[in-house]
């Protein structure tokens, strides 16, 4: 087969590719495995590239360059059989490539591995002592274990050895937030930022530290590094895992200009989710503001929403003409993501009210009062213990379930788990005597219905999870489970948000201890809603 003719004419890698396959095999391993190093090097994306990585190791099984370049090969695609590979590699010889072990400790903490990534980072700082990577990389293990002052030491000495190494600026700054030394945190990012503005790390970094001190405005500007202007339409859909699963596109993404203040008459403007639920059901109290504009200026407002939330949403902007839609079946002359949008229209907890502005239907929020049993004197109160696995942050805001029964144990009191996919986890506290009832069938896929279980409870108790922010958009009693460190959009306080009235905050007093702070909880708890049996 003449691999170069499937690649436009000229292109100097489909022709590199055609020649090595045809002779692939008499190669001696070296020279064989030179070659896909370098192909892979240049161009990572090409579909041959797989064939030739699996080819290399059935040619030259021996070899632990042919295997870790299949893994890395993998890892690059989010494919879990990358850590086979690398560990096959790892097995053979760990020094057969300068990034191999580096690959083999991302693969083991995609999978929660921690101890042997702790175990393969401790051999790359042994092996490599002069060097700031691997000690950023060991910073990074114990940064997922909680262990945040180990984690720190490892992320100065990396920067004593080289600053600039790899890993080391979001290691370190990673190390200044976690163990509570947020003005550092900012002064660092604020040092990155006036010697790489153009940096995609230096921005996110120093908006992120802008904003959890409480200036808003820059802070949109500088954590939309992904969303610029001259980033097309498809790119910007792209950025985010959430935006990249929920739109599907049956056609290609048209070249829709970003809007930046252009004249709005007669024009449609698109604005789109970008970032995960929570954040744009905090973000989405902006979208009156945007309606109004772009009625008033002769415009049509488009929102391009994800379907859990699109419900909910639609009535923030059929006022003025608004439309929501789940998939981009309007055509529009500009596009905007919601959060750049936050920070062209001012969005700061100081702008717009901490007030519900979401809210259930009529007919949902009758049917779920209908359906919490309101007996003599018992109250209610729905539950939320664990995020989605894949969230980068759900080792920290998780509460196991020994940590969470102190709270289920409160007298009086009937818990609604509003936890995803937790009919087991329930079941297991029920036969241990639980008052806890499971809804996650009948509150998959919407968030409406989440909204109406939480307008029919008493009270909300939830871990930082995008049904905390629900309860808060729709002006439930909230006790918000925060862990030491907590997001940026929680800021420093220990008691209140202004992003939400109704809303306390609980926050961990030693990192990774959930003890102290859900008994704290059960306190706060126990006094609004006191046994009346």
């Amino acid at each position: 087969m003449n691999w170069a003719a499937t690649l436009p004419a000229g292109e100097e890698v489909g022709r590199q590719l055609d020649a090595l396959l045809k002779s692939f095999v008499a190669l001696p391993a070296q020279t064989a495995l030179y070659q896909v190093e370098t192909l892979l090097a240049n161009n990572s994306q090409h579909p041959l590239l797989g064939f030739l990585t699996q080819l290399a190791t059935a040619c030259h099984p021996d070899h632990a360059l042919g295997w870790f370049l299949r893994g890395y090969y993998l890892l690059l695609r989010k494919q879990a059989e990358a850590i086979d590979a690398l560990e096959r590699a790892w097995r053979i010889d760990p020094a057969a490539h300068d990034i191999l072990p580096s690959n083999l400790i991302d693969a083991y903490l995609r999978q929660d591995r921690l101890t042997e990534a702790e175990h393969v980072a401790r051999w790359y700082v042994a092996h490599y002592p002069d060097q700031s990577g691997p000690l950023a990389k060991l910073s990074q293990v114990l940064r997922q274990q909680h262990r945040v002052d180990e984690a720190m030491a490892f992320a100065q000495a990396a920067k004593d050895i080289a600053a600039d190494g790899p890993g080391v600026h979001i290691e370190y700054w990673y190390g200044l937030n976690n163990t509570l030394r947020f003005e550092e945190a900012l002064q660092y990012a604020q040092q990155l930022y006036a010697q790489a503005p153009d940096g995609r790390n230096a921005n996110v970094m120093l908006g992120e530290s802008v904003a959890r001190m409480g200036n808003w405005p820059p802070a949109w500007y500088l954590m939309q590094w992904d969303y610029r202007p001259e980033c097309s339409f498809s790119v910007q859909l792209n950025a985010h895992p959430h935006s990249r699963r929920h739109y599907h596109w049956d056609n290609p993404v048209p070249d829709i200009p970003q809007w930046t203040g252009q004249v709005l008459r007669g024009k449609t403007l698109c604005v789109w989710l970008d970032h995960g639920y929570g954040d744009c059901i905090l973000v989405a109290r902006l979208l009156p503001r945007i309606a109004r504009y772009v009625h008033a200026n002769g415009g049509k407002l488009f929102v391009l929403a994800y379907r859990p939330l699109a419900e909910m949403l639609r009535p923030l902007v059929e006022h003025e003409n608004g439309i929501v839609r789940d998939g981009l079946s309007e055509p529009a002359d500009y596009h905007l993501s919601i959060t750049t949008a936050a920070g062209i229209f001012q969005l700061s907890n100081n702008t717009l009210p901490g007030t519900a502005y979401l809210r259930a239907s009529e007919a949902i929020a009758t049917r779920w009062r209908n359906r919490i049993d309101r007996e003599q004197g018992q109250r209610n109160v729905a539950i939320v213990w664990s995020g989605g696995p894949s969230h980068s942050r759900d080792a920290l805001r998780s509460i196991s379930l020994n940590d969470i029964t102190p709270l289920l144990a409160l007298p009086g009191i009937t818990f609604h788990s509003a936890n995803p996919a937790s009919a087991r986890d329930v079941a297991h506290l029920q036969a241990q005597g639980y008052a806890v009832r499971d809804w996650s069938a009948e509150l998959s896929g919407s968030f409406e219905e989440t909204a109406g279980l939480f307008c029919a409870v008493d009270m909300v108790v939830s871990i930082d999870s995008a049904p905390v922010h629900l309860a808060g958009a729709v002006g439930a009693p909230t006790v918000l489970l925060l862990d030491r460190v907590g997001s940026h959009l929680w800021g420093t306080d220990d008691a209140r948000t202004p992003w939400y009235d109704s809303m306390q905050i609980v926050r961990q007093h030693v990192l990774g201890q959930w003890a102290e702070a859900v008994e704290r909880a059960a306190t706060i708890v126990r006094n609004a809603l006191p046994d009346e049996r």
